[in-house]
């Protein structure tokens, strides 16, 4: 396969569309580098497909596509078998738009049964990396480090979906007792190798009940998936972040259970600086639980504002009289759907930057809020969204804003946001469809968490306040 390539760069590299234009390759395959070359390549050549080369282009970037097809392939084939890299290659030069190039017709007649010979050749482990994995599966389902109730669970962890077909098929080749399955994120598009909700639950239940006693996965299963059973983790050539160094080891639940990782010098190279990171984490942590509760909620406190100012965009500051912006106080809000006023502008606060929260005594006198668990997400910056605002006249009914939850030091308060694409400000000819359009026009406060707090307590909130047990 390296001769493929090696003809498909040369071809590259020495066509005519591409005088004056870097074309040498980078070896390390998706890499910044490589990737930056065929960037810079496809956009070259997308200006000469306008002009008067069109057929020059076109064989260029036909010859492109082979050439990352080709590198592909090899990667398969380092990390699978050869017969898994022919059939990757088999189905992606089958495709109608990169045919018609000279490479086409040598893969059919000439590379294609010199790669189909080495296949009926190639031992049953040939790869190393494949007979380490083998090995460490024997242990792994071995009398002894069998549990005496439970059948072994194994996890292998990959970094690519389409890697986890290629390993499925061969763990499933090796033994009987194997009974492998694939385990990956939700389906996305109908090429993208994702399973759907209902393939994942009913996969995990046959992993739980023992049907199924390998999975290969990607690392959505690293966190949020309980894995209760699993005896054994194998993290299979590939290493990422620190999170991930804790979080994969942690799938391993059972009592005696191992960790393994199949790895090359590089990667290992990142394993322990992740080690490193990870022991500064637990002194980090440590000097947290011996820190006094009050200096750490004010460390906090710090940090939070430390992290508004430095995300605040530096702008020109403007006065309610300047030229083009009108008083605060003379804006006020009305529902977009019926015209009933629900509020003032002068009562919206701009906090950490992104959100416009109402401090409005008599916000529920003009809506109402409808709560449920359809509305929860996850907390960003303390805030958790709780239900909705609603216009609270019975002719219309329409949704204005959200229901937050905002939690500052201990404690958790309720306050309403206005959905800016459903309010119009009066005055305005121009519907907003953003927060930033608005501050092009008229003028927002910023406020601090000390200010919020004393506004909260002096009661420009939904709800009495809530406090955090210790």
């Amino acid at each position: 396969m390296p001769e493929i390539i090696r003809d498909v760069k040369d071809k590259m590299t020495h066509h005519r569309a591409l005088e004056g234009i870097p074309s040498k390759f980078p070896s390390d395959f998706g890499s910044r580098a490589f990737q930056s070359t065929c960037h810079n390549i496809e956009n070259n050549l997308s200006v000469l497909h306008d002009t008067y080369r069109i057929d020059e282009a076109r064989d260029c970037i036909i010859s492109l596509k082979h050439l990352k097809i080709y590198y592909q392939a090899l990667k398969w084939a380092d990390l699978a078998r050869l017969s898994d890299a022919l059939a990757f290659l088999d189905t992606e030069l089958s495709h109608q738009e990169i045919s018609g190039n000279m490479f086409a017709k040598r893969y059919t007649d000439f590379w294609r049964p010199k790669l189909e010979s080495w296949v009926t050749r190639e031992y049953e482990y040939a790869n190393d990396k494949l007979r380490i994995l083998k090995e460490e599966l024997d242990i792994a389902f071995s009398q002894e480090h069998a549990r005496p109730i439970d059948s072994p669970r194994v996890l292998v962890f990959v970094e690519y979906r389409r890697l986890t077909f290629m390993l499925r098929d061969w763990i499933n080749s090796l033994d009987r007792h194997y009974k492998a399955e694939r385990f990956v994120s939700t389906l996305i598009g109908a090429t993208d190798f994702g399973m759907t909700s209902e393939e994942s639950r009913l996969v995990m239940a046959k992993f739980r009940d023992g049907e199924i006693n390998i999975l290969v996965a990607t690392t959505v299963i690293s966190e949020g998936i309980d894995v209760s059973k699993c005896t054994c983790s194998i993290r299979y050539m590939f290493m990422k972040d620190v999170i991930e160094e804790i979080q994969i080891p942690g799938r391993v639940r059972a009592s005696g259970g191992r960790v393994v990782a199949i790895a090359n010098e590089q990667q290992f190279q990142l394993y322990r600086e992740n080690k490193k990171k990870e022991r500064d984490m637990a002194v980090a942590l440590q000097m947290i639980r011996d820190m006094p509760a009050e200096r750490f909620m004010q460390m906090i406190t710090d940090e939070q504002e430390r992290e508004y100012r430095a995300r605040r965009p530096i702008r020109k500051k403007v006065t309610g009289f300047e030229s083009g912006f009108r008083r605060i106080d003379e804006a006020d809000l009305i529902c977009k759907q019926c015209g009933e006023k629900v509020g003032q502008l002068q009562n919206i606060r701009r906090y950490l930057e992104n959100a416009f929260i109402v401090l409005d005594k008599n916000l529920l006198d003009n809506v109402e809020i409808k709560e449920g668990s359809e509305y929860a997400s996850v907390p960003i910056d303390g805030m958790t969204d709780i239900g909705i605002l609603v216009c609270k006249r019975t002719s219309c009914r329409a949704e204005l804003g959200k229901v937050i939850h905002i939690k500052i030091s201990r404690e958790t308060r309720k306050l309403g946001v206005w959905r800016v694409e459903k309010i119009r400000i009066v005055g305005s000819d121009k519907q907003f469809r953003k927060w930033d359009d608005v501050l092009k026009k008229y003028t927002v406060r910023d406020i601090k968490q000390e200010e919020l707090r004393r506004m909260i307590q002096a009661g420009y909130c939904i709800s009495h306040a809530k406090s955090d047990p210790d």
